[in-house]
């Protein structure tokens, strides 16, 4: 089976002082080259890093990885629009993709590993979530077959609602870490590190 990566790249980082989050460094990386390296080791390819503001600057940064940047003009409207522009691309050729967000640098590699390998035994028949403490986080695979859902997506919104109102949906797995909890939405956040 065919898994791509959706990165959501395209936020303004409204909350994340006079600076773009995902440009921000840590350890020597920025936030969103920590995502992709993570998304590459696990090896979800193609990757679709969907940019939006400051989007030349991200795709500067992104430049050293093989990667594809796709400019989403609407991202203002919320990132509904980025994963819906995501899966428009993807959606012919793929039978499901990682939706991954951009200011989440401290997924595991593991934690991708564990969600791919229950995707494929599931043969992409449901959602995959990963679960700490009897809470959904991110990020989450789609399979092809509910690709379609992203057409009912509006503003900010993912998939969170369709996933809690439809459990039967969606396989959970269990990880032993608060990382799919972990966006950082402001440098008080990232100085916590």
């Amino acid at each position: 089976m065919k898994l791509s990566s959706i990165i959501l790249a395209a936020g303004n980082s409204s909350r994340f002082i006079n600076s773009n989050k995902l440009l921000f460094q840590i350890n020597g990386f920025t936030m969103i080259e920590l995502v992709v390296k993570t998304i590459l080791k696990a090896n979800f390819k193609p990757i679709y890093a969907i940019t939006g503001f400051e989007q030349n600057k991200i795709y500067k940064n992104l430049s050293k990885f093989d990667i594809n940047c796709i400019y989403n003009k609407n991202w203002s409207e919320g990132l509904s629009t980025s994963i819906q522009l995501g899966i428009l691309k993807i959606e012919k050729h793929f039978d499901g993709t990682l939706i991954a967000l951009g200011d989440m640098p401290l997924i595991s590699t593991t934690t991708l590993e564990k969600m791919k390998k229950e995707f494929l035994y599931n043969n992409g028949n449901f959602i995959i979530c990963p679960e700490y403490k009897n809470q959904i986080g991110n990020p989450i695979i789609i399979p092809k077959k509910y690709f379609h859902f992203a057409n009912d997506l509006q503003g900010d919104n993912g998939f969170k609602e369709i996933i809690n109102k439809n459990p039967n949906f969606i396989k959970t797995i269990k990880i032993n870490s608060n990382e799919i909890f972990q966006d950082f939405d402001t440098r008080k956040k990232i100085d916590q590190l």
